[in-house]
């Protein structure tokens, strides 16, 4: 009998890390589509769990600097389960250049050397991360006209207090309810759904 595993078949370090980048990567293209539609997005939250996908999306560009926010993000990917989870936060900051750390802003800034980016901070269960940061390029007039190429692909989030979106192990069903209860204390009730149009 043969122990090795078959080398089509990926381990399970390596799936996990394949259903991280695909949902990255859908994430991104409908991201693509909110800003050629809206011109702009508010952080927003995509989360797979066992019964589908939940969308929460904040109510400015404002929340995200704050750090509830970050506790709610951590709150509803526990309550719901999360299997795999995805913030899309708009930042800025001075040019960015490959390999050089740079600290952003979640608003837009009072400077006009500051540059547009879009950061999608990613995590699936088992501790694994990932982090795409790509320049919002927009047209004279300021409209939104594309993405452009990722300027940096890491497991730190640009923006620290994102860092730890699930937890290790998935959570039990009373850590699970636990956190809706102190998500409803908060005033939010979670629904899964999709990605806004």
């Amino acid at each position: 009998m043969n122990n090795e595993s078959s080398p089509e078949r990926p381990s399970g370090a390596a799936q996990c890390r394949e259903h991280l980048d695909a949902f990255l990567a859908f994430v991104q293209s409908r991201v693509h589509e909110i800003l050629r539609e809206h011109g702009q997005i508010t952080p927003t939250l995509c989360v797979l769990h066992e019964e589908g996908l939940t969308v929460y999306a904040s109510n400015s560009h404002e929340d995200a600097q704050d750090d509830s926010h970050a506790e709610d993000v951590r709150l509803i990917c526990a309550a719901m389960g999360a299997q795999i989870a995805v913030l899309v936060i708009q930042v800025w900051a001075p040019p960015v250049q490959r390999g050089k750390p740079r600290s952003f802003q979640a608003s837009p800034p009072l400077f006009a050397n500051y540059r547009e980016y879009l950061s999608l901070t990613g995590a699936a269960l088992g501790g694994f991360h990932a982090h795409r940061l790509l320049p919002v390029l927009r047209n004279r007039d300021g409209s939104y006209s594309r993405l452009g190429t990722t300027l940096i692909v890491a497991a730190k989030p640009v923006v620290d207090r994102y860092g730890d979106l699930l937890p290790h192990h998935p959570p039990t069903a009373k850590d699970r309810a636990l956190a809706r209860r102190r998500l409803a204390r908060r005033g939010l009730v979670i629904h899964p759904g999709p990605l806004p149009e």
